[in-house]
């Protein structure tokens, strides 16, 4: 099976591992420092702090900046992560459609959805594609609203040379085993905003301002030395490993092009796609099986594809308790969760397995072609 990622932990983080391992010090200490302090010069932001995952990344942007009840927008398609942040934030989550060819939030339903009791507007740069955060920071600037960048799965990703990071006011990413950047867990907010920084360290710590003495409500969220020196040398290497994304996604384009069953992501001019998925989708009207079906073929072939989301936020079970919405407003969410999926697109990835991918996906589409 090729597989849908691949973590390969290599001789000199081991060393560094182990080397925090006969320390002692296991905690969030001196190396965890290091690998905040190197990821906000990577990303250009004057800030970053580490937290135990990319989901509590998400919930510490939001509790230093929103209050009780504050509206926030949320594509309606992307990982549930993402809604969830803002209900533990205390926050109400408004939900709005994607782009069809992005996937990422549409700037249309935006302008129709936003209103001035919106505090905050959540971009998803959804499966490594950056969202269209120009037209995005305009509409908030209009709606005195901030943007904060879900960027989980967009690490290194850039708008005409410009990293994302750099084009809202807080950035989250995450460092699990699939994402660009591995930990194993873990998560970052980086930002220009002092204030924004300041809060998010009390509160990740229990709101302790040093010695016990806790002047805010926090709780802990902590990264450990471990997963630090894990992810800080993964940094070092991320350039290299991101550009291997790239090149495997640019070569299983300019094999699958030419098939009419399937469409394949678009890039817009100026935007920089880091590939955390390789995410495709059929073209149900040329094929005689659906989604899952394709995706059932081509695991019996050896590859592994995956379906990235199966339903929108809103229609998962525990939103359709908590939320009445109509769903004919998230109708390209809708038609993307049901003809998505994703193929291997990691950095160690052999040219005899693209070719592999490339070739089983070709077979797939011509086998089951209506025409």
């Amino acid at each position: 099976m090729i597989n849908i990622a691949k973590v390969i932990i290599d001789d000199e983080t081991i060393k560094e591992v182990v080397e925090v391992l006969k320390s002692g010090h296991l905690v969030e200490g001196k190396v965890t420092r290091k690998f905040e302090e190197s990821f906000a010069k990577w990303v250009n932001c004057k800030f970053a702090y580490s937290t135990s995952s990319g989901s509590t990344a998400l919930l510490l942007a939001l509790l230093s900046l929103i209050k009780k009840d504050d509206e926030v927008i949320v594509p309606s398609f992307t990982h549930i992560s993402t809604a969830n942040s803002v209900i533990y934030a205390r926050g109400r989550v408004k939900f709005v459609d994607i782009d069809q060819e992005t996937y990422n939030l549409s700037v249309e339903d935006l302008k129709l959805k936003i209103s001035r009791n919106t505090k905050a507007i959540i971009a998803v740069h959804l499966f490594g594609l950056p969202a269209n955060l120009k037209e995005i920071g305009k509409i908030a600037e209009d709606y005195n609203a901030i943007v904060i960048s879900d960027a989980a799965q967009a690490h290194g990703a850039k708008i005409d040379g410009v990293n994302i990071a750099n084009l809202s006011h807080l950035s989250c990413y995450s460092f699990y085993p699939t994402k660009n950047i591995v930990a194993g867990e873990g998560g970052m907010v980086a930002c220009d905003c002092e204030d924004c920084y300041r809060k998010g360290l009390l509160i990740k710590n229990h709101g302790d301002k040093g010695r016990y003495e806790h002047v805010d409500l926090g709780f802990n969220f902590r990264l450990n030395d471990i997963a630090s020196a894990i992810g800080f040398n993964y940094l070092k290497k991320a350039d290299e490993l991101i550009s291997r994304r790239i090149q495997n996604a640019k070569f299983l384009i300019s094999k699958l092009e030419k098939l009419e069953t399937l469409i394949l992501p678009k890039v817009p001019k100026g935007y920089t796609h880091v590939y955390n998925q390789f995410s495709l989708r059929i073209n149900k009207e040329l094929l005689k099986v659906d989604r899952d079906g394709f995706v059932q073929e081509l695991r019996k072939r050896g590859i592994d594809a995956r379906v990235h989301y199966p339903l929108p936020i809103p229609l998962q079970p525990i939103y359709k308790s908590l939320h009445s919405l109509d769903e004919s407003s998230i109708k390209v969410s809708k038609e993307v969760s049901s003809t998505i999926l994703s193929l291997p697109v990691h950095p160690y990835l052999t040219q005899e397995e693209l070719s592999i991918i490339a070739n089983k996906v070709e077979e797939v589409s011509k086998e089951f072609q209506k025409f």
